[in-house]
C-alpha cells in the first residue's frame, strides 16, 4: 500500500563543521554536504594555475627568470671540455699544463670543468689521468680554500687555510672504480706526505675497494691497519664491507688457481 503522509520520525544529526563559517568555500559545497562541487573545484584549479603562471611560478618551482644568470665559459675551458667529451683526458691534462698560472687557475676554479673531468675518469677508470689532474690543480693552489669559502689566490692570502679534500677523495674514488690500488696509494701518499693532509675514512674505504677487483688481501689489510695506527680512524661498517669484498675475491682467486692445478 501507499505510505501515509505522516511517516515515522527520523532523527537528523547535524554535520560536523569541517570548514570554518568564515571560509569563502562554504558556498561551494553541494547540497548533501558530501564534498566540494566538481565544477567549482575545477574552476578554482584553473584560476590558481593561471595565477601561478602569471606570477612566474608553477608547481612550486621558480621560473627561469629568477635563476642566476648564465656565465659563459672561457675559450680555454671550452677547449679543455672538448677534449674531455672526446675522451682525450691525457691531451686535456697536457694542454692544461702548458697554460700560464693565471689561465690555469681560472680553468681549474671552474667547478663544472673539474666535475666533468673526474666524472669521465670514473666512467672509463682512467685513474692515472685523474691523479695527474689533481697534481696540476695543486700546482696553482686551485684547491686551497679558506674558512669563508674563498679559493685560489684569495685563500692563499688568508690565515685559515685548509685543503679542499673533496677532489682528493674523488680521485681515489676513480681508482676504486678502475680497481687501481697502486694509483690509489700514490694519491694518498701525495695528499698525506706532500700536502700534509689528514686522510679520512672515505679515502681509506675507496682505496680498500680498489683492492677488491684483484683480491689484493695483503694491500687491503695494510691500508686497514694504517687507517687505525697512523691516522687514528675508527673503521665503520662501509670499511668492513669493503674489506670483506677483498677477502671474498681473494678466496675466489685461490679457489680458481687450485682448480687449474688440479686439472693440470
Amino acid at each position: 500500500g501507499r505510505r501515509g503522509a505522516a511517516g515515522p520520525s527520523v532523527a537528523v544529526r547535524a554535520l560536523p563543521p569541517y570548514y570554518s563559517p568564515t571560509s569563502s568555500r562554504d558556498d561551494d559545497r553541494d547540497a548533501t554536504g558530501s564534498g566540494w562541487d566538481a565544477a567549482s573545484s575545477a574552476s578554482d584549479r584553473d584560476v590558481s594555475a593561471a595565477a601561478k603562471k602569471r606570477d612566474g611560478h608553477y608547481g612550486g618551482k621558480k621560473s627561469h627568470g629568477n635563476k642566476r644568470p648564465f656565465k659563459k665559459n672561457s675559450p680555454e675551458v671550452e677547449d679543455l671540455l672538448s677534449c674531455v667529451r672526446k675522451g682525450k683526458l691525457d691531451l686535456c691534462v697536457n694542454k692544461l699544463s702548458r697554460y700560464d698560472d693565471e689561465t690555469k687557475r681560472a680553468a681549474l676554479e671552474n667547478v663544472y670543468f673539474k666535475r666533468t673531468f673526474l666524472d669521465v675518469c670514473k666512467k672509463h677508470g682512467t685513474s692515472r689521468e685523474a691523479l695527474a689532474f689533481l697534481v696540476e690543480a695543486d700546482s696553482v693552489d686551485a684547491n686551497l680554500v679558506d674558512g669563508s669559502g674563498n679559493s685560489g689566490p684569495a685563500a692563499a692570502g688568508g690565515n685559515l687555510i685548509y685543503y679542499d679534500t673533496r677532489m682528493g677523495s674523488r680521485v681515489i674514488g676513480v681508482c676504486a672504480r678502475g680497481g687501481d690500488s697502486a694509483t690509489a696509494q700514490k694519491a694518498m701518499a701525495y695528499l698525506s706526505q706532500e700536502k700534509g693532509l689528514q686522510l679520512d675514512i672515505f679515502m681509506y674505504t675507496s682505496a680498500i675497494n680498489a683492492c677488491a677487483s684483484k683480491g689484493e688481501v695483503d694491500t687491503a689489510c695494510q691500508l686497514f691497519r694504517q687507517s687505525e695506527v697512523e691516522d687514528g680512524l675508527q673503521p665503520d661498517v662501509f670499511m668492513y664491507c669493503a674489506l670483506l669484498k677483498v677477502f671474498r675475491q681473494g678466496i675466489s682467486n685461490c679457489s680458481g688457481s687450485d682448480e687449474g692445478e688440479g686439472e693440470g
